[in-house]
């Protein structure tokens, strides 16, 4: 347990450093005071909407399961489906799925006050955590529940929200950036905040939406007292398994090959490769439904704001307005930008996120947009190479560290550490062993690959308990 502790706390603080990085660089510009996001016309409701899809494909294109093992990059008072429930066994940890859906924020425009009900379902997937806090969700949680959670129809629903256009908290002053200096300074003291503002989920409240209050009126028969909750936006993300539309193959010498298996054409692809602190990228404007293509095969050197920058023009492209797509950028900053590797980047189809996750809003807002950011972290060959081989050695090492314990009682001996070339990759460990276990032809690395794997799981299964 406390091997795999160090191994999440590894990870915890790398993203911490990388978040401190971007930081100190300023991050992308956001929009100074007074400047705004034009205004929703007279009685109209405006919802928009920014998440990300992740998935682990293997060389050969094959989507991957993979656990989230990083349990502490989210404020204290976010809701989880334990807490929601009043329990107090985590089990996030171990669930395995193959993609990972991250931070969907939904923002509300509005002139005027108004009062509406939101829900959200994932039907092939669950739903696990969320801010404000539900009136309902599903499936309906039970801590005495032996293995994982159950996955499939997954659902939140908020109730009912009263929106509160930011503009009313400073509406009776004329001057324009006084005002606007005002009511930047009322959010910030009514929103709730926990190691604000080095936590990547405060990027997401730097917008122009309105303020979304739920009001829980008191309940004598669960003891529970009314209460208020106050936020920029919806909150929620999960654990899906399905496959992307998007498949990526990559083959010698870094040559990445895609094919859109979907059945709606996928804008703006950008493959970014991070290696010794340094970005590479390439782009492609689009791929049609059912065609493959092959990204340019010369990748040049970019600036990290100036790769922000091109990732917002996209983002923007797709009717996001520019401070959302600022603050969508700036939230993943640390992870897309900074951690070592190859990853693919796309424009979600808004065909394909209404299926996958059907979001109601009542009344009917008069204009939604949906931007879910498709992630697909590749393992290239010469990286698989690699892996094999610190698989490889860990048999010497194994033998040598039973050989040095065989005075030991077997259940006294200590585990064997984790290689650090695992521990890099973090939550991508289990599913690069899993890869490496695959394509394996000798049977010892086969077997070894299938010792660490389980010594990973097992570490999780027992941190969560």
């Amino acid at each position: 347990m406390k091997r795999w502790k160090n191994l999440i706390w590894w990870g915890g603080l790398s993203v911490v450093a990388s978040t401190v990085a971007v930081l100190i660089l300023g991050g992308l510009r956001s929009n100074a005071v007074g400047e705004t996001t034009k205004a929703p016309s007279t009685g109209k409701l405006i919802v928009h909407e920014w998440g990300t899809f992740t998935s682990f494909s293997g060389s050969n294109g094959a989507q991957l399961d993979f656990r989230p093992l990083l349990a502490e990059d989210l404020p204290s008072f976010v809701s989880t489906r334990e807490r929601q429930s009043g329990a107090i066994l985590l089990t996030k940890g171990r669930i395995r799925a193959r993609i990972r859906m991250e931070t969907p924020v939904t923002y509300f425009y509005t002139d005027v006050e108004r009062t509406v009900r939101a829900s959200v379902q994932f039907p092939k997937g669950l739903l696990t955590e969320f801010y404000p806090p539900v009136v309902e969700m599903a499936p309906k949680y039970n801590q005495y529940r032996s293995g994982e959670e159950p996955f499939g129809n997954s659902m939140l629903d908020w109730g009912e929200i009263r929106l509160i256009p930011t503009a009313k908290l400073a509406s009776g002053i004329e001057d324009d950036r006084t005002r606007a200096w005002l009511q930047q300074e009322f959010e910030q003291k009514v929103l709730p905040t926990d190691g604000y503002p080095s936590n990547h989920y405060y990027h997401a409240r730097n917008t122009d939406s309105a303020l979304v209050h739920i009001h829980r009126p008191a309940d004598a028969e669960k003891s529970q007292p009314a209460s208020n909750f106050l936020e920029k936006f919806l909150f929620y993300r999960g654990l899906g398994r399905f496959d992307q539309p998007l498949q990526v193959n990559v083959g010698e010498g870094g040559r990445v090959t895609l094919k859109n298996a979907g059945q709606h054409p996928i804008r703006s692809l950008f493959r970014v490769t991070v290696a010794d602190k340094k970005i590479s990228y390439s782009e492609m404007d689009a791929l049609a439904a059912g065609a493959s293509a092959e990204f340019p095969t010369t990748s040049k050197s970019i600036e990290l704001t100036e790769l922000q920058e091109r990732i917002v023009q996209a983002l923007v492209a797709e009717q996001l307005y520019p401070r959302e797509a600022t603050a969508m950028v700036n939230t993943w900053a640390d992870s897309w930008f900074a951690e070592e590797g190859t990853r693919i980047f796309y424009m979600v189809p808004r065909e394909t996120t209404d299926k996958v996750l059907p979001l109601t809003i009542s009344p009917a807002p008069d204009e939604t947009v949906r931007v879910l950011v498709g992630r697909v972290e590749v393992l290239e060959p010469s990286m698989e190479r690699e892996l094999m081989e610190v698989v490889k050695t860990n048999i010497t090492t194994r033998a040598k560290w039973l050989k040095d314990h065989q005075d030991v009682d077997a259940r006294q001996i200590p585990p064997l550490p984790i290689p650090p070339e695992f521990v890099k990759l973090g939550r991508l460990a289990e599913p690069a062993l899993a890869r490496i276990r695959e394509i394996a032809k000798d049977d010892a690395v086969s077997q070894e690959a299938s010792y660490l794997l389980r010594e990973c799981q097992d570490a999780v299964n027992k941190q969560a308990e």
